[in-house]
């Protein structure tokens, strides 16, 4: 049966209206499905570089292996320093073939090194700089993987300090629930250079080397045991209730993940975006 010219055209129409409309939802879920696969191996890399480091120097915590020590020893130092280069050295032993990034010396910052990539226009600046992560502000080194997955790694990691817990440094009575350690962007310097899509940050235990999402559960957890320790029966409930209730109230807070329409426009500052992939089962719910 042949089909007139007139009825082709329709069916193309019909066709074209419905790829039109169903095109940018999957072109949306291919992207969000790619930065939760690269989240999921940096993840994994992570965890390796820690256990590794562990097992390679024969220790059981984290704090006593060499990679923490220079981590330890980089502490506010810029590009080129004699401490800085012995972390990368450090590095290089669990990330092989990975390039270490020049900074934009002797400021080495996450918006210089992003602009000195060609990268960092407007927007990408405007959003980089506004983020309240101690990470952005504070000296960091950068390397780039194979697989053009990037960590950044904030050298303001100098052990436990008065007031925080001894393995995820967790702030228990302030707003900020600790220190984010290392910045992830699963797809390097490409766009959109956006935390909570491509860019996700982590903390590490400096004791058990334990790798989370930073303002995860596991860091109050860490908390309770911190803080709670001495005490028993309905104290030690009520203070585990009141820890569990911070990590709640937190997950509830503009900048933890796209909570606000303000926060899904590119200058949004979704910090804990990882901790959210994760609970949901690895997925880019938002």
């Amino acid at each position: 049966m042949a089909f007139t010219l007139a009825e082709v055209l329709i069916t193309l129409g019909i066709i074209g209206v419905v790829a039109a409309l169903t095109l940018p939802t999957l072109i949306s879920n291919y992207k969000k499905q790619t930065y939760v696969t690269g989240l999921q191996k940096a993840y994994s890399v992570l965890n390796n570089m820690t256990k590794g480091g562990m097992a390679r120097d024969g220790v059981t915590d984290f704090s006593e292996t060499d990679l923490m020590k220079a981590w330890e020893n980089a502490y506010q130092r810029n590009y080129g320093s004699a401490q800085y280069t012995d972390f990368a050295n450090e590095l290089k032993k669990y990330f092989l073939n990975a390039e270490i990034l020049d900074m934009a010396s002797p400021y080495n910052y996450l918006p210089l090194l992003y602009s000195k990539h060609e990268v960092g226009k407007i927007d990408s600046n405007y959003h980089l700089s506004k983020v309240g992560a101690g990470i952005f502000y504070m000296p960091i080194l950068c390397l780039e993987n194979q697989d053009s997955i990037m960590y950044c790694f904030s050298l303001h990691y100098n052990g436990p300090q008065s007031g925080y817990s001894d393995d995820f440094l967790t702030l228990v009575n302030g707003d900020q629930m600790q220190f984010d350690h290392v910045l992830v962007d699963v797809n390097g310097f490409k766009k959109p250079n956006q935390l909570g899509r491509d860019m996700f940050l982590f903390s590490i235990g400096y004791k058990s080397g334990r790798v989370v999402p930073a303002a995860s559960k596991a860091i109050n957890d860490a908390a309770v045991d911190k803080f709670c320790y001495s005490l028993s029966g309905s104290d030690l409930e009520s203070c585990k209730k009141a820890l569990d209730q911070k990590y709640e109230q937190a997950t509830h807070k503009n900048n933890y993940c796209f909570n606000t329409e303000a926060q899904k426009k590119p200058e949004g500052v979704n910090l804990y975006c990882a901790d959210k992939i994760i609970r949901e089962g690895w997925k880019m719910n938002y």
